[in-house]
């Protein structure tokens, strides 16, 4: 609404609140170049404070040239940044556009242009149309059809339906991230989270107007930024899961070993063959190795994890890992096989053994080995997530 006032003194300077304003603070100049003074009032303040918005909008129409500087307004159409791209090398600071016309023809002065300005600039300034007639410049807005500022209502209601702290922040911060950061300090949490939402789906609507001509009621808007956001911080509680007391109970993380090997196998009897899947991990979870192999046909559960669990550790043995805790997802198997000192057998469930199993299934389409060394497969993201839970 305070750009929609600064509009109105831009357009309709035969008002009270023009001529009050004009008197006071911008005697020789117009509202766009003004600027605040000591002791303004708070209407001014309040005001002045929208101006940056209708700077980037707002654009000269050439009528006669005489209100428009040269090298400092924005007036040609159709160009980059609406200005002169290629400063002249002798700028005069009150060069008018009307210096530029020939006052006879009613038309550019061509030859001077040209003379003048660097090629693009005279090219793009040759092409803006003038009148025949002695009309005064005026200002319009870029980015309608018609020319005039407009506020978009949608927003307008979707930002009165949100929190009233928010409604009370002032306008004066210089980007997007100085108002994130003033709305930090100014809002609680949740509301900041609500903030982010209504403008994502204020930019949503504003597509699906432009694109799809489709525009749904405001409260409906805010009902769904609601919706959305409850469902967010649902989900995210749903994976505030402790991941220490998850690799306890399911992944049985080594305490006293440095690392840990989960193991998993697959048979394709399409394929005439097995599959194997192998990954290393330190500690704290992270991947030091993985590993996706082709096996012989072997028939039998029994059979095939005792070779998988073979090539595991020939793959960790060779890869440089020697103290490790191997986890395979068949109890029998894992029982009846022994290890040396250095190894530490146990059991997982097998949804806890998913990453190793993405691996031996991801295999079928190995023709030998795959091998990643210290970075994650990028095929078993999920399943590593899954693990730790």
């Amino acid at each position: 609404m305070l750009a929609k006032q600064g509009w109105r003194l831009l357009q309709d300077q035969s008002s009270l609140l023009h001529k009050c304003f004009k008197a006071q603070y911008f005697p020789r100049s117009n509202f766009l170049i003004a600027g605040d003074v000591p002791n303004s009032s708070y209407v001014w303040k309040s005001i002045i404070a929208a101006q940056p918005i209708l700077k980037k909008g707002c654009c000269w129409r050439v009528g006669d040239g005489s209100s428009i500087k040269v090298t400092q307004d924005r007036w040609i159409t159709n160009y980059p940044t609406n200005r002169v791209v290629h400063l002249p090398v002798a700028v005069d600071s009150e060069w008018r556009v009307s210096d530029l016309i020939d006052k006879d023809l009613q038309w550019w002065d061509c030859g001077y242009i040209e003379w003048n300005f660097h090629s693009e600039d005279a090219a793009a300034i040759l092409r803006i149309p003038l009148s025949r007639r002695q009309i005064v410049d005026s200002i319009f807005w870029l980015h309608n059809k018609n020319g005039v500022y407009s506020e978009c209502r949608v927003a307008h209601d979707v930002w009165a339906g949100g929190p009233s702290r928010l409604q009370k922040c002032t306008q004066s911060q210089r980007d997007i991230f100085q108002l994130f950061e003033d709305l930090l300090v100014w809002l609680t949490k949740e509301e900041f989270e609500l903030f982010l939402v209504q403008g994502w789906l204020i930019w949503n609507q504003r597509k699906a107007v432009i694109h799809e001509g489709r525009l749904q009621e405001p409260a409906r808007l805010n009902k769904r930024a609601h919706d959305y956001l409850e469902e967010y911080q649902s989900a995210q509680n749903q994976l505030q899961v402790s991941a220490t007391s998850g690799r306890t109970t399911e992944c049985n993380s080594p305490h006293d070993l440095k690392y840990k090997l989960n193991f998993d196998a697959a048979i394709f009897s399409d394929l005439n063959a097995s599959r194997f899947g192998a990954i290393i991990r330190n500690e704290r979870g992270e991947v030091m190795a993985a590993l996706s192999a082709k096996g012989p046909l072997v028939y039998g559960n029994e059979k095939v994890e005792v070779l998988a669990c073979r090539k595991a550790l020939e793959f960790a043995i060779d890869a440089g890992f020697s103290e490790l805790a191997p986890d395979g997802d068949n109890a029998s198997v894992m029982n009846s096989i022994s290890f040396s000192q250095k190894f530490t057998v146990s059991t997982v469930k097998w949804s806890a053994n998913s990453a190793a199993h993405s691996l031996a299934r991801f295999a079928r389409d190995v023709s030998d080995e795959v091998v990643w060394l210290e970075e994650p497969p990028p095929l078993i993201l999920e399943a590593l997530y899954f693990d730790s839970v």
